[in-house]
């Protein structure tokens, strides 16, 4: 059974996260998004494909939810 905790985790994260959460990125594209992030250590600036939207994602959000809960 889900706890409260977890189910306010999960409604942040598919409210806040979409793109990162559901089915098509975790099933497919996670992987393949963990694989480059792997290569990336190698080559760089692949590495901003996923991280840097991600980070902006991160900020944007966290200001948000700072200024409602202020």
């Amino acid at each position: 059974m889900p706890t409260d905790i977890g189910k306010i985790v999960c409604r942040f994260l598919t409210h806040h996260f979409h793109r990162y959460v559901e089915y098509g990125f975790t099933a497919g594209d996670g992987r393949r998004a963990a694989m480059r992030c792997r290569a990336a250590r190698k080559t760089g600036p692949r590495r901003s494909k996923f991280w840097k939207p991600f980070i902006r994602q991160v900020e944007k959000i966290e200001k948000t939810v700072h200024a409602r809960a202020g």
